[in-house]
């Protein structure tokens, strides 16, 4: 009897089911900066809105605000924001950067 061959089907993964967490902006009437770095003394990469929903990948310390020194990396916009303006819960089982 012949070998046959058998064919593998690579299905590609929504961001949902990767690492990434899905995270909202939220508790500023403003809209927030998305920075380079975790402080505001980095570049603005990118405006966030308020109500809009992004992808975390990871967390890093970094300058406080309000109280807050956790900043969350989104790595569909390369850019850093301050977990103040995210919503509560956003950071929980997201690993550090």
């Amino acid at each position: 009897m012949a070998p046959t061959a058998t064919t593998t089907i690579v299905v590609a993964t929504p961001l949902e089911e990767r690492a990434d967490k899905w995270c909202t902006l939220w508790g500023s009437s403003d809209n927030v900066n998305c920075r380079s770095g975790t402080s505001t003394s980095y570049n603005v990469v990118r405006i966030i809105h308020n109500g809009e929903r992004f992808g975390v990948r990871c967390t890093r310390r970094g300058q406080t605000i309000s109280g807050n020194d956790v900043w969350d990396y989104i790595p569909g916009w390369g850019c850093y924001v301050s977990a103040h303006y995210t919503n509560d819960g956003c950071e929980s089982g997201v690993p550090a950067c």
